[in-house]
């Protein structure tokens, strides 16, 4: 399978591709496009969180547990986990994926 990729400047309703990629961990993190045995590249840039309430109470892609935690519904198995990692090139640049947990913003 060909990776999935996200980067800010992306979309959700993109396929995931590294020519359409997503725009948020969320999507990545959640999406039922990704499989046991994917890879999800985060490419260079800041995610803001983007927090949705599912319809069964969740909070996509994080549950607030007095403000902590985050619920990845995605799951791989022991011999097919889900790889997620930072898109070499860019990280090896100095522009890592930075995933912005913070409420405020300027």
């Amino acid at each position: 399978m060909a990776p999935k990729t996200a980067i800010p400047a992306g979309n959700d309703s993109n396929p995931g591709t590294k020519s359409a990629p997503w725009a948020t961990w969320a999507k990545a993190f959640n999406s039922t496009l990704v499989q046991p045995g994917d890879t999800v590249y985060f490419r260079g840039g800041v995610y803001r969180k983007v927090l949705s309430e599912g319809e069964d109470g969740w909070y996509y892609p994080a549950r607030s547990s007095g403000g902590t935690g985050y619920y990845v519904s995605r799951d791989g198995t022991a011999g097919n986990p889900i790889h997620y990692y930072a898109y070499p090139p860019d990280f090896n640049a100095g522009n890592p994926p930075i995933l912005d947990n913070n409420e405020v913003h300027n």
